[in-house]
């Protein structure tokens, strides 16, 4: 046999080899290559596949070396610069991984995979660019189930909620098994107050892969399903299964414990509150009460009365603004819901966007504010503001109800004088019982106790008392159980606050069909309700390490009388 119809049997038996080792066979599909690189050293197809099992048994290293001799041969092979920037991926060296992808798709602009990999990898730092990538490799591979399912998730975090659920619905259209699909799906419906058809994706979920630990968690914890006892006793024997992860685990005692407190068995739910926070504690949620303590001295150092009285510039005139401040779970979502719905108001949910902007200015920040000039104050109040106004149309005013912007107020009132503040108050008791039922993502957990949210809390409230006697703006406070016990006063209230004529959809706000992102999106689904008001004394018990941390700091909160 000639030296060319050598090279040919080669090619022939590396591509046959191939097709086995996707099905499986990797040790068959191994003896292959190695066989044909002991005849042909430089045969880059057997290289290129070899570099795949290195990847699939855990030698990315191995990998790499294979892959790269495989390019340096045949530099057109689009499938080795992708499997390459795969391998870069597993390392998480995302520019690495990023280069690979980028030169795939120069060598073949229609390379569906290599684009979908792209628009991975360039997802956090050009959102909009990566959308535009997943509808491309869409677009090429109509049936590419996985194409479908980012761009759905990519949709979602620019908050697109109603494309990201037709993205989804294509998705399981492709894959009705697609688990992930039917997952992301079920949370969008609840953020969209269709909690029946949030479960039926649970559900479904439950019969592809039963005992699935997330599928089982939200189920259970979906306020409008009945679990039965069989669904109950799944989830609690994943919880004694060595196999179960802390993830899994977190979500399992959550969903149980939300299930028990609705069944009234509350020293029985309230172990499972406390136990997904333990783990989310021991997982590393970094909270230090002193770093926060600090935090604050800091701000309330910086912007003092003397601060505001010398100030001179601010950032811009614009009165769109309304920043909903407060503690998480204080009512700030069912206070923008109210607003929302009026017909000149944009809800645009939880904005990152002033904290990510006043991050640019560490590390003198707080201190540094007063050095600024107008030119770079206006610079940020116009950063904030196209990010604000993204999505807001000609709304005249635009709310922001990240909780935690309390701690930028004296910011905020330098950047937007003619903002509005709404400052949500409730019953501590009920805020940490509440914090402690819910699972946040923060990078400093305070509701990993009672003990820490109770010292949080006590900072928050420090933090609060400066800023009524301080800031050159007005803010209205607006307590929880005064809302509730008598809507349509303090409604009328806000909205009179906000500049604006009353509307009175925004008494129907249980109507809006806006996404809710919070943990809030059951209760803004409802009309308004009196039975959260003193919810903690169902675990009277249990919280007294927050009342009495409380009680010792002299702390005084009116409630209204019942």
């Amino acid at each position: 046999m000639n030296i060319t119809a050598a090279r040919a049997a080669a090619d022939n038996k590396v591509e046959a080899a191939f097709l086995r080792h996707k099905q499986g066979d990797i040790p068959f599909a191994y003896a292959v290559y190695k066989d044909v690189l002991t005849e042909f050293p430089d045969h880059s197809r057997a290289l290129h596949y070899l570099g795949l099992i290195a990847q699939q048994t855990g030698h990315p290293q191995e990998a790499l070396r294979l892959l790269q001799r495989a390019i340096e041969i045949e530099p057109g092979d689009v499938r080795a610069h992708n499997h390459l920037g795969q391998v870069w991926v597993g390392l998480k060296d995302k520019e690495a991984a990023l280069e690979c992808f980028e030169r795939a798709v120069q060598v073949d602009p229609t390379h569906a995979d290599s684009i979908n990999n792209l628009a991975n990898a360039v997802r956090v730092r050009d959102p909009l660019r990566s959308i535009e990538l997943y509808r491309r490799a869409l677009e090429l591979n109509p049936l590419s189930a996985l194409a479908a399912y980012n761009l759905a998730n990519a949709l979602n975090e620019e908050r697109d909620s109603d494309g990201a659920v037709a993205m989804h619905e294509r998705a399981l259209e492709i894959d009705p098994r697609f688990v992930r699909a039917h997952i992301n799906l079920g949370l969008l419906l609840e953020q969209k107050g269709r909690f029946a058809e949030a479960a039926e994706h649970y559900q479904r979920v439950l019969e592809i892969k039963p005992r699935h630990p997330g599928a089982l968690a939200n189920l259970i914890a979906v306020r409008s399903y009945e679990p039965s006892a069989e669904i109950v006793r799944d989830a609690e024997q994943l919880l004694t299964d060595s196999n179960t992860d802390e993830r899994a685990r977190i979500r399992l005692h959550s969903g149980i414990g939300k299930y028990y407190d609705r069944e009234r068995q509350y020293p029985r739910a309230f172990e499972h509150f406390i136990a997904a926070k333990r783990i989310v504690q021991e997982r590393g949620a970094g909270f230090e009460i002193r770093r926060i303590a600090e935090q604050i001295d800091r701000t309330i150092g910086a912007f003092s009365r003397s601060f505001f009285e010398q100030a001179s510039a601010h950032g811009s005139d614009s009165a769109r603004p309304v920043f909903i401040v407060g503690m998480p779970r204080s009512g700030t979502t069912l206070t923008e819901q109210i607003l929302a719905s009026h017909r000149s108001v944009f809800g645009a949910g939880e904005l990152q966007d002033m904290p990510r902007i006043l991050k640019g200015l560490r590390p003198g920040y707080p201190a540094n504010v007063a050095t600024l000039e107008a030119s770079k104050l206006a610079a940020l109040a116009e950063e904030y503001l196209r990010g604000l106004e993204a999505n807001a149309g000609d709304a005249l005013r635009i709310t922001d109800k990240l909780p935690v912007n309390f701690m930028h107020l004296g910011m905020i009132a330098t950047l937007f004088p003619h903002a509005r503040i709404i400052h949500c108050r409730r019953d501590p008791m009920d805020v940490g019982l509440s914090c402690l039922i819910e699972l946040f993502d923060m990078d400093s957990d305070f509701t990993t106790s009672l003990e820490h949210f109770g010292q949080y809390f006590l900072q928050y409230d420090r933090l609060m008392t400066h800023w009524r006697t301080t800031l050159p703006v007005s803010m209205f406070e607006l307590r929880y159980e005064e809302l509730v016990k008598d809507p349509e006063t303090h409604a009328r209230a806000l909205v009179d606050y906000c500049g604006l004529e009353w509307d009175p959809a925004c008494l129907d706000f249980q109507q809006t069909g806006r996404t809710v992102r919070t943990p809030s999106r059951w209760q803004v689904r409802q009309p308004i309700y009196q039975r959260s008001v003193g919810r903690w004394r169902n675990y009277e018990e249990q919280m007294e390490p927050l009342r009495r941390l409380l009680r010792e700091s002299d702390y005084k909160y009116i409630q209204v009388e019942e």
